[in-house]
């Protein structure tokens, strides 16, 4: 979530002070858990800053939900794996989705292992995985494949971070 606001509010944007202390005591090395992120959601929407975000999980959590969320003002937060991993979702395009993956180990891991529907990308700023959209819908995600699949329908999770326009 925190990259997902850092993202929205680009560089001259500003967090106060409140809002990262409480974005960095409700996460860990492992990101922030679901129960968690209701919290700081309702923090983040009750404050003065200009971000809305809101929930979708499970069996709503359907394609036409990310590229019709998907666009210059808002960004996704995603979980993979079934809920194991997180990921930030900011652009779709031709049936691929830009992502940012802030577990490097994960995406380096894949950098030199060849998958049609998994490219990695080390030279953008926002995005280091390139995944089509059908890849990152898949319901089962296996050891050896690549981790950017949302996995088991019932246990989809993604917020939607819009920014909201003044």
């Amino acid at each position: 979530m925190s990259n997902g606001l850092i993202y929205l509010l680009g560089h001259g944007g500003k967090i106060n002070n409140l809002i990262a202390r409480m974005l960095y005591s409700g996460t860990s090395i492992h990101g922030t858990e679901d129960e968690i992120a209701k919290d700081l959601i309702a923090f983040i929407n009750s404050n003065k800053i200009p971000i809305n975000c809101r929930i979708v999980q499970g069996q709503k959590v359907v394609k036409t939900i990310i590229t019709e969320n998907l666009n210059d003002n808002s960004v996704i937060v995603a979980d993979t794996q079934s809920g194991y991993h997180s990921v930030l979702l900011n652009k779709y395009e031709n049936g691929e989705l830009y992502i940012f993956d802030p577990d490097w180990t994960s995406v380096v891991s894949w950098k030199n292992k060849k998958n049609n529907n998994c490219k990695i990308v080390l030279n953008h700023p926002h995005t280091n995985v390139i995944v089509a959209i059908d890849e990152f819908f898949k319901k089962s995600y296996y050891e050896n494949t690549p981790p950017f699949k949302m996995g088991a329908p019932s246990e989809r999770y993604i917020v939607i971070m819009k920014k909201i326009k003044k």
